[in-house]
Formats: C-alpha cells, sequence, structure tokens
C-alpha cells in the first residue's frame, strides 16, 4: 500500500504517541494531530487528509463518533472511528455513515490492514458515485424521454425530455399531474395492461406505439421502447421504457396512406389500360383496366417485356432502345396482346416516370385504342 496521509485525532498523549509510532512504521504520514472534534472538523478542511484516524471519545462537546458522522458526510472523507466502547453503539450513533471501528489498544497489522480497506472502499465508493451522477445526468439530459414506473402503472421518475414531450413543467409537475400511466396518460387505458402482456410474453417492448395524452389534453403518438424489471424471485418490480415523440411521423404515414389511395382511385378510374414498370421492365403500377383488358388476376405480376414484345412486334423494343436514350413521349401502333384477348388494337405511348431529383427510373405506357384516335 502506497504511503498515506493521516489525520490523527487523539485526546490521550499515551494513546496518540502509540497511534504516531505505528503509522511510521507502516510508512504513513501523521499530517496533522487534533485532540478535540471542533478541532477536527478544522484540519480535516483545511488539510484534506487521505484519512482521519479518530478516538470516539474526546474532549469538548464534540465527541469522535459525531465529528466522524460530519466528516463524512461534509467532506467526504474516510474515517476509522477507535473506540474502547462498544461497537454497535458507535455505529448506531454514527448515523448509517461510519464503515471502519478499531477497538484499543492498536495492533500494527489491525491498522495496517483497516488502512488499505478503508481508502480502497472510499476510492471504490466515490468512483460508483461518479459513474452514477454520469448516469443520472445522462437520463436527465437525453433527448428521449424516459421513465420508471411500477407494475401498477405508477411513475416512480421521469426525465425533463419526456416532461417536454407532453407538455409538463417539470419531472415533480407531471409526477403531480400523470402519477398513473393507465389513468392518465394512454388515451386507451387498457394499453398499460396489454404492454404489461408484452413484458410478461417477451421480457421487452419494441416500437409499442399509442395515443396519449399531453398535459393540456392534446393527444399525441409516441414510440414506446420498454423493458421490464424483476427481482430475485423472478417478479415483475418495476417498468423502465423511452419514449419517442412520433406524432409527425404518424400522421406523415396517415397523409401519404391518403395520397396513395387518392392515386389508386385516379389510376383506376382511368378508362384506357395504365402501366408503369421500371427500367428492367418490372411493373411498378397498372390500373384495373389494364388487367380486366389483359386478363390479369388481382395479384398476377405480368411479364410486361414480353406482354409489350407482344402486342407491337419488333416495334416496342426499338422504340424502348431510343427511350432509354433519349427519354420523350413515343407511340407505337400495336395490335391485340395476350392471345387477343385486348378488345382492339391500340397505340402504345411510352413516357417518362422520374425520381422527384429528375432522374429517369422508370415508364408510364397507356393504351389507347386506335378507333378513338382516328387510327387504321
Amino acid at each position: 500500500m502506497s504511503p498515506r496521509r493521516v489525520l490523527l485525532v487523539e485526546d490521550s498523549p499515551v494513546d496518540a504517541t502509540h497511534a504516531r509510532g505505528l503509522l511510521r512504521v507502516l510508512g504513513h504520514e501523521c499530517c496533522g494531530s487534533a485532540v478535540s472534534g471542533e478541532r477536527a472538523l478544522e484540519m480535516a478542511g483545511e488539510l484534506r487528509p487521505d484519512v482521519v484516524l479518530m478516538d470516539a471519545e474526546l474532549e469538548g462537546e464534540m465527541d469522535g463518533v459525531e465529528a466522524a458522522r460530519r466528516i463524512k458526510l461534509e467532506m467526504d472523507l474516510p474515517v476509522i472511528l477507535v473506540t474502547g466502547l462498544d461497537a454497535g453503539r458507535a455505529l448506531a450513533r454514527g448515523g448509517g455513515v461510519l464503515d471502519c471501528f478499531l477497538e484499543k489498544p492498536l495492533s500494527k497489522d489491525t491498522l495496517a490492514a483497516n488502512l488499505q480497506f478503508i481508502v480502497e472502499n472510499h476510492a471504490l465508493r466515490r468512483r460508483l458515485a461518479e459513474r452514477n451522477e454520469d448516469y443520472r445526468r445522462l437520463l436527465e439530459n437525453a433527448l428521449a424521454g424516459i421513465f420508471r414506473a411500477d407494475p401498477d402503472g405508477a411513475l416512480v421518475w421521469v426525465n425533463d425530455a419526456l416532461c417536454g414531450i407532453l407538455g409538463y413543467d417539470g419531472p415533480q409537475d407531471m409526477l403531480a399531474c400523470c402519477p398513473r400511466l393507465g389513468a392518465r396518460y394512454y388515451v386507451r387505458q387498457e394499453r398499460w395492461n396489454e404492454l404489461l402482456d408484452l413484458l410478461e410474453s417477451d421480457g421487452e417492448a419494441h416500437g409499442f406505439q399509442s395515443r396519449v395524452y399531453g398535459r393540456d389534453g392534446d393527444v399525441l403518438w409516441v414510440s414506446e421502447h420498454v423493458r421490464g424489471v424483476r427481482d430475485a424471485a423472478g417478479r415483475l418490480a418495476a417498468v423502465e421504457g423511452v419514449v419517442v415523440d412520433v406524432t409527425d411521423r404518424h400522421e406523415a404515414e396517415v397523409g401519404l396512406q391518403a395520397a396513395v389511395h387518392q392515386l389508386d382511385q385516379v389510376v383506376d378510374s382511368l378508362a384506357d389500360p395504365l402501366l408503369v414498370t421500371d427500367l428492367e421492365h418490372n411493373m411498378i403500377l397498372c390500373n384495373a383496366v389494364f388487367r380486366r383488358v389483359f386478363g390479369l388476376d388481382e395479384d398476377a405480376e405480368p411479364d410486361c417485356a414480353r406482354l409489350l414484345q407482344g402486342m407491337s412486334g419488333g416495334r416496342w423494343s426499338e422504340s424502348f432502345a431510343r427511350f432509354a436514350r433519349r427519354p420523350g413521349i413515343y407511340r407505337i401502333p400495336a395490335g391485340p396482346g395476350n392471345g387477343g384477348r385486348a378488345a382492339s388494337s391500340h397505340l402504345l405511348t411510352l413516357s417518362p416516370y422520374v425520381s422527384p431529383e429528375g432522374e429517369l427510373v422508370g415508364v408510364i405506357y397507356t393504351f389507347t385504342p386506335l378507333a378513338r384516335t382516328g387510327g387504321a
């Protein structure tokens, strides 16, 4: 063990001399001495020793037990309490913060072992405290909402981000206004029980999307990633979750679905067959008239290249080759396709299908009966 700076607090000259001698033999430095609890507090604050070696019975109004307790709480310094009293009574008076006791008279081996123990234990506790503080700051400052609740849905802890998502002024405000998730959070109260069922069966839930209430009654869509925390007996003890506001995304998806539905209706309302393919002739979409005219089932995926080639002979291949080099509108007279099931000859029109960036990604084919165009 490396040398340590030790503050010695002892009002007995004999015991103080004995303790200094042991520290010297062990290679430690006695950086200061005090005979009262009051003076021990002052010197601990000034010297910031590695360890305080404190007698339990001291001169003055403040004994060693009280002085040790205050040094631990106020300065976070490790203290070894030396006592001729019953250690249990001293421990009880220490308020649960004292963790190392030696009985008089001190021995070299016992003092050496306890000095090493308390220094290493204190360093470990400090690292754990720092890690817990880092973890706490991470949770509190996370951009996503985070909560912890008991199995009944009673909230135990929430971070600022979740309060911001739901419109609360802070964790205290949310815990006061929304004490239970099942009653004041989910629009459908049974949603909490559905989540618990998932935790029971799978242990966790990902992408659990629900409608929830904000503080002012507005309805939001959230996606929750939740896990169950179990006790030693395997019972569900807590629920921890990460909450992401997906209201904008959900509304965009609903809008997209509505737009696609509207597009499908418009395309299906066209009187003439319509087909859209990529540049490898794979079908992207077609309308109901196209399927009816060419005798295709609802889920059938036609061999578009063979169908178009069959309708127009070699003219479609030639026109497509020109179209791929120089996109534009190309018209090809075509006969009945698919074994003559098409009602009449058609004018086949190739038009560009481009991406939002203007890049050619496919072809729009329209089939117009030649009789309507005045062709032969």
